[in-house]
Protein backbone atom coordinates (compact mmCIF):
# COMPACT_ATOMS: atom_id res chain seq x y z
CA UNK A 1 0.00 0.00 0.00
CA UNK A 2 1.35 3.33 -0.77
CA UNK A 3 2.58 6.02 2.19
CA UNK A 4 -0.67 7.82 1.42
CA UNK A 5 -3.68 6.97 3.77
CA UNK A 6 -6.58 5.24 1.21
CA UNK A 7 -10.11 5.41 1.90
CA UNK A 8 -11.98 2.77 3.96
CA UNK A 9 -15.63 0.85 3.95
CA UNK A 10 -17.50 -0.95 6.03
CA UNK A 11 -19.47 -3.55 3.22
CA UNK A 12 -21.44 -4.88 6.18
CA UNK A 13 -21.57 -4.32 9.30
CA UNK A 14 -20.24 -5.70 12.42
CA UNK A 15 -23.39 -7.77 13.62
CA UNK A 16 -24.52 -8.57 10.33
CA UNK A 17 -25.95 -11.88 10.16
CA UNK A 18 -26.57 -14.07 7.02
CA UNK A 19 -28.99 -16.95 7.21
CA UNK A 20 -28.53 -20.40 5.02
CA UNK A 21 -27.89 -20.02 1.59
CA UNK A 22 -26.25 -17.93 -0.72
CA UNK A 23 -26.46 -13.81 -1.06
CA UNK A 24 -24.37 -11.36 -2.57
CA UNK A 25 -23.36 -7.83 -1.94
CA UNK A 26 -22.46 -6.02 -5.82
CA UNK A 27 -20.43 -3.70 -6.54
CA UNK A 28 -21.51 -1.86 -9.95
CA UNK A 29 -18.58 0.05 -11.31
CA UNK A 30 -16.29 -2.09 -9.94
CA UNK A 31 -13.64 -1.90 -6.87
CA UNK A 32 -11.10 0.85 -6.65
CA UNK A 33 -8.41 0.28 -9.37
CA UNK A 34 -5.52 0.65 -6.82
CA UNK A 35 -4.06 -1.82 -4.16
CA UNK A 36 -6.25 -2.73 -1.13
CA UNK A 37 -7.52 -5.88 0.90
CA UNK A 38 -10.92 -6.99 1.27
CA UNK A 39 -11.22 -8.24 4.93
CA UNK A 40 -13.51 -10.75 6.66
CA UNK A 41 -14.08 -11.11 10.25
CA UNK A 42 -16.64 -14.34 11.07
CA UNK A 43 -17.65 -12.91 14.80
CA UNK A 44 -20.13 -15.65 16.11
CA UNK A 45 -22.09 -18.83 14.71
CA UNK A 46 -24.89 -20.88 15.93
CA UNK A 47 -26.91 -24.04 14.28
CA UNK A 48 -24.99 -27.38 13.24
CA UNK A 49 -21.41 -27.26 11.82
CA UNK A 50 -22.34 -23.99 9.94
CA UNK A 51 -19.43 -22.40 7.39
CA UNK A 52 -19.11 -19.33 5.64
CA UNK A 53 -17.58 -19.27 2.10
CA UNK A 54 -16.96 -15.77 0.04
CA UNK A 55 -16.23 -16.24 -3.47
CA UNK A 56 -15.42 -12.56 -5.32
CA UNK A 57 -16.52 -12.95 -8.96
CA UNK A 58 -16.49 -10.62 -12.19
CA UNK A 59 -19.11 -10.56 -14.80
CA UNK A 60 -18.20 -11.39 -18.13
CA UNK A 61 -19.42 -8.48 -20.66
CA UNK A 62 -20.10 -10.78 -23.10
CA UNK A 63 -21.95 -13.59 -21.56
CA UNK A 64 -23.01 -11.98 -18.92
CA UNK A 65 -21.69 -14.71 -16.78
CA UNK A 66 -20.13 -14.72 -13.27
CA UNK A 67 -16.68 -16.39 -12.79
CA UNK A 68 -14.72 -16.67 -9.50
CA UNK A 69 -11.56 -14.73 -9.37
CA UNK A 70 -10.50 -14.66 -5.75
CA UNK A 71 -12.02 -16.96 -2.54
CA UNK A 72 -11.28 -16.95 0.95
CA UNK A 73 -10.63 -20.65 2.86
CA UNK A 74 -14.16 -21.60 3.85
CA UNK A 75 -14.58 -20.33 7.68
CA UNK A 76 -16.15 -23.11 10.13
CA UNK A 77 -15.00 -21.16 13.45
CA UNK A 78 -14.60 -17.63 15.02
CA UNK A 79 -12.09 -16.26 12.24
CA UNK A 80 -10.76 -13.22 10.07
CA UNK A 81 -9.28 -13.60 6.84
CA UNK A 82 -8.29 -10.98 4.10
CA UNK A 83 -7.84 -11.00 0.46
CA UNK A 84 -5.07 -9.03 -0.81
CA UNK A 85 -5.56 -7.23 -4.37
CA UNK A 86 -3.01 -5.02 -6.56
CA UNK A 87 -4.05 -2.16 -8.56
CA UNK A 88 -6.37 -3.65 -11.85
CA UNK A 89 -6.81 -7.13 -10.14
CA UNK A 90 -10.42 -6.50 -10.22
CA UNK A 91 -10.92 -4.44 -12.93
CA UNK A 92 -14.41 -5.45 -14.36
CA UNK A 93 -17.06 -3.00 -13.71
CA UNK A 94 -19.07 -5.78 -11.98
CA UNK A 95 -17.95 -7.03 -9.10
CA UNK A 96 -19.79 -9.39 -6.28
CA UNK A 97 -19.17 -10.94 -3.27
CA UNK A 98 -21.16 -14.39 -3.41
CA UNK A 99 -21.55 -15.45 0.00
CA UNK A 100 -22.45 -18.59 1.19
CA UNK A 101 -23.83 -20.16 4.41
CA UNK A 102 -23.83 -23.85 4.74
CA UNK A 103 -24.77 -26.07 7.66
CA UNK A 104 -28.28 -27.14 9.22
CA UNK A 105 -30.31 -26.52 12.00
CA UNK A 106 -30.88 -22.93 10.73
CA UNK A 107 -27.13 -22.04 10.32
CA UNK A 108 -26.23 -18.28 10.91
CA UNK A 109 -22.55 -16.70 10.65
CA UNK A 110 -22.43 -13.34 11.74
CA UNK A 111 -19.52 -11.53 10.17
CA UNK A 112 -18.59 -7.91 9.48
CA UNK A 113 -16.91 -7.00 5.92
CA UNK A 114 -14.64 -4.40 5.14
CA UNK A 115 -12.57 -2.82 2.45
CA UNK A 116 -9.64 -0.47 2.22
CA UNK A 117 -7.55 0.64 -0.78
CA UNK A 118 -4.55 2.87 -1.29
CA UNK A 119 -5.29 6.41 -2.40
CA UNK A 120 -5.37 6.81 -6.30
Amino acid sequence: MSGTRGLEYTLAAAGTVHAEGVSTISFPGGLPRSEGILFFDYTAESGTAPTFDVDVQAQDPVSGSWMTLASITQMDAIATQAIVYSANYFASNNLRLQITIGGSATPTCTVSIGLAHAAQ
